[in-house]
């Protein structure tokens, strides 16, 4: 039978009434990658000056022939000659933006060679044709933009991962879930008026789950609380007040110390007419915080007054006019909507092998804005493995491959992989011998340095789990530090969507968060190369696995849990 489901605004639209399988999410804290260095101490001022002078000086010299990667002289503190603005992103990507030729690259170890046909190159175009769809969300005229779970685009990106495994020969399935009420922001802006003249803010964005501005724009003073930490509210009136935060960013651009200090609580509860998060990055991007709902069933509740992210350089204006003095004003409209009756799909493909012992792939499909690291790269991963895996002679393929296309790991509700954690239990518990996460394979690592922003030639170092046997946790580190795949030197529990499924079978993966949730993640800062060493650690990592039995893969203390959803 047919059923009509409503899109985000409010058209109809069919599809078909199959059970669903969908994804939820799973969300673990990080590390930034990078050291701030704040140079505002002494003659700093005049060190940079007598730099940026030394190198306007040098750059009217005719240039070095004998330099084959385009490295940038930037000396002093990061900012160009002429310029007294550190660099940030994406304003000054094209300054920033590292050509993939120029990346460090490592040799596969001895051996290994047969792992060359696994191709960064194809994984990074592939990313690109998924980016895309986003793209087209932006320049349709939606405002809240992005591959957002129950849109149009979710479903173009779930009919782009279906084609592109029934053309390597796959065999698909895909199944549809009903989602709870979603919570969208569909039109907002924020204005800084600043003794009459107004000057839009255009870098604001709700954070998740706030509440609108029910009667029209909201019209308050600013009043900067630096980190927000209880001392820094101390002897503070902020009652009916436009309350600024600087939030750092602690996980990249998901996590920041407005969540674990509390002081977006605190800021939400101190009387205040409105939040404000500036976010600790330079430049002048976007940013969505507290998107992430955990594999919860229903949507937690909006905030108890309007709440956004603002940018570096926006927030930095405002606090600009704060100390300058006079009539300052901040003037918030957002309207919002909860709306339900939208649905998302899932889908599954299957390479057949020699047992019905499975190796399960998974990898997200729902982003915010381009979405490129989160989670194109790790999309483009997956369909680079099973293209690769596709090659090979099912005689020589020990096990079944299953890869899941999942499109909810931001949003509420009993579908994607949390679905599958409560109604595939068997097939999970007996079958599937190892969960491999493609999330976030590799960004370009990024340093803080004179208030603005340097660029390096190498990925960062990923946070990683390994969940199984003692044979299992030392293959996967060991794997990843022979393919050049930089890791933090502690693991962690399993994180992002694989946070749904690592109770329920052996696992493994790598994230890499720097600037996802943001206008940041563009595919410019998605190596190639380094995205490719990952997906070939993988590789190796299989063929490793499907020398060890179901039994020595999972250990004698591992034991398939499926808890239910908060």
């Amino acid at each position: 039978m047919k059923n009509n489901k409503r899109d985000v605004n409010g058209a109809t639209r069919q599809r078909s009434g199959q059970p669903g399988l969908l994804r939820g999410l799973g969300v673990a804290a990080v590390i930034m990658v990078a050291a701030l260095l704040m140079v505002w101490v002494g003659g700093a001022a005049f060190a940079g000056r007598a730099q940026r002078a030394q190198a306007a000086a040098d750059s009217a010299a005719p240039p070095s022939t004998n330099d084959p990667h385009g490295f940038v002289d930037q000396s002093g503190n990061n900012v160009l000659p002429g310029s007294d603005k550190p660099l940030g992103l994406p304003k000054d990507r094209d300054k920033l933006f590292i050509p993939d030729e120029n990346y460090i690259k490592s040799p596969l170890p001895a051996g290994d060679e047969k792992y060359a046909k696994i191709d960064g190159n194809a994984i990074k175009k592939t990313e690109a044709e998924i980016v895309a769809i986003s793209e087209k969300s932006r320049t349709d005229g939606n405002q809240y933009w992005g591959r957002i779970s129950g849109t149009d685009y979710d479903h173009m990106t779930s009919d782009f991962m279906e084609a592109k495994f029934k053309k390597l020969g796959l065999q698909t399935k895909r199944w549809s879930n009903d989602l709870p009420p979603q919570w969208f922001p569909t039109s907002w802006d924020t204005e800084l008026v600043v003794g009459g003249k107004t000057i839009p803010l255009k870098s604001a964005w709700p954070v998740g789950q706030s509440v609108g501005t029910t009667n029209g724009p909201v019209e308050a003073e600013p009043v900067w609380v630096g980190l927000g930490f209880a001392a820094d509210f101390k002897g503070r009136d902020v009652k009916g007040k436009a309350v600024f935060v600087y939030s750092w960013p602690t996980d990249g651009g998901v996590f920041t110390s407005s969540q674990w200090t509390g002081a977006y609580e605190r800021a939400l509860n101190s009387g205040a007419a409105m939040v404000y998060l500036v976010q600790g990055f330079p430049g002048d991007q976007q940013s969505m915080l507290f998107g992430n709902y955990g594999g919860r069933v229903e949507m937690t509740p909006l905030s108890p007054v309007p709440a956004m992210t603002i940018s570096h350089d926006d927030g930095f204006a405002v606090r600009e006019a704060i100390e300058k003095g006079g009539d300052v004003k901040l003037r918030m409209r957002l309207d919002v909507k909860i709306v339900p009756g939208l649905h998302t799909d899932t889908v599954l493909a299957t390479l057949p092998g020699m047992s019905d012992e499975t190796i399960l792939v998974m990898a997200h499909h729902d982003a915010y804005f381009d979405g490129a690291t989160d989670n194109a790269s790790g999309m483009a991963t997956s369909l680079e493995l099973a293209r690769y895996y596709a090659s090979i002679p099912k005689e020589q393929r020990r096990r079944t491959m299953v890869f899941e296309d999942s499109p909810t790991h931001h949003s509420p509700g009993v579908v994607g992989s949390v679905w599958m954690r409560m109604n595939m239990q068997d097939w999970l518990a007996n079958k599937v011998v190892l969960i491999a996460n493609c999330e976030h394979t590799a960004e370009t690592q990024i340093y803080y340095f004179g208030g603005g922003l340097l660029t390096t030639n190498m990925a960062s170092a990923r946070r990683w789990s390994a969940e199984g046997s003692d044979a299992l946790k030392k293959l996967v580190p060991a794997t990843l530090r022979d393919y050049g795949v930089a890791v933090h030197m502690i693991s962690s529990t399993a994180g992002g969507d694989m946070g749904q499924l690592h109770t329920t079978a052996p696992s493994f993966g790598v994230i890499d968060n720097i600037l996802n949730h943001s206008t940041m993640d563009t595919v410019d800062w998605t190596p190639a190369y380094p995205m490719g060493m990952v997906a070939r650690s993988y590789a190796k990592i299989f063929e490793q696995i499907n020398k060890m039995s179901k039994e020595e893969i999972r250990g004698p203390n591992f034991h398939p849990t499926f808890p239910a959803p908060r």
